[in-house]
């Protein structure tokens, strides 16, 4: 484990994890109450969700397959800067005129999809450049550290979206990509020979495991109410804060 900590990859992996969890949860939590504020936002807040999970639930497979086919540290490193420009443009809007609600629906959904890009890819990358053994110890020391960063957003997103306005909430998230981008940089990385580019077949080899084996197949579908039920709570949140309690989000 100490080795581990010393390696020059884990601190570029755990840095980039930690920048990506902090600054675009710092967006992604300050964006749904710019939006739940605005007209008939709590509406738009939940359709733009239920949109965005099942974009992400659909496109999930198909971002495992070119995971596979391409570098995984150039699938990062362009996740990292597609982020960084569609931020920048809402930064440089925020300095010209005043935020819609689309652009709240925009910022929300662009983030969404990094997120969905981001996780699977990076855990993929460990995998490839660690050893088992440290990979291992890797993804529960990320699993940890992306729930302390998650605080720390939360808390920091509620200290300065009352304080600051959004296009610079919005600046800090930039330089968080930039960041996150040059630490993946740093990792030196060479593609796997084991990886193949023979034709998937995982989404024909997933519906038949699901057709022969139904009792799994109703257990990981009933795996998935936890996960209802924090997407309830994260669109209920800032409707309870913001109409019912009528208190600012540092309250």
């Amino acid at each position: 484990m100490k080795a581990l900590y010393k390696d020059r990859r884990f601190q570029a992996v755990v840095a980039a994890n930690v920048l990506s969890s902090i600054g675009s949860g710092i967006t992604m939590l300050a964006i749904p109450l710019l939006l739940v504020a605005s007209p008939h936002g709590n509406r738009q807040f939940g359709t733009i969700m239920l949109i965005m999970t099942v974009i992400s639930f659909a496109a999930t497979p198909y971002i495992g397959i070119l995971i596979d086919r391409m570098s995984r540290k150039k699938l990062l490193l362009t996740v990292e800067l597609i982020g960084f420009t569609m931020v920048m443009l809402f930064v440089i809007v925020g300095f010209v005129t005043d935020y819609s609600t689309i652009h709240y629906i925009i910022l929300y959904g662009t983030g969404n999809l990094y997120y969905t890009f981001f996780y699977p890819t990076i855990f993929a990358l460990n995998q490839e450049v660690f050893s088992k053994e440290a990979f291992q110890s890797l993804n529960s020391i990320m699993e940890i550290q992306g729930q302390l960063s998650s605080m720390l957003a939360g808390a920091v997103a509620s200290l300065v979206i009352t304080r600051w306005s959004l296009q610079w909430i919005l600046t800090v998230d930039a330089a968080t990509y930039i960041a996150a981008f040059l630490c993946l940089l740093s990792i030196p990385y060479k593609q796997s020979s084991e990886r193949s580019d023979k034709k998937h077949t995982a989404m024909k080899e997933g519906l038949t495991f699901i057709k022969e084996n139904r009792s799994v197949s109703i257990f990981l579908l009933l795996s998935f109410m936890p996960f209802i039920a924090v997407m309830m709570t994260n669109y209920l949140f800032p409707i309870y804060l913001t109409q019912e309690l009528n208190a600012s989000p540092a309250a």
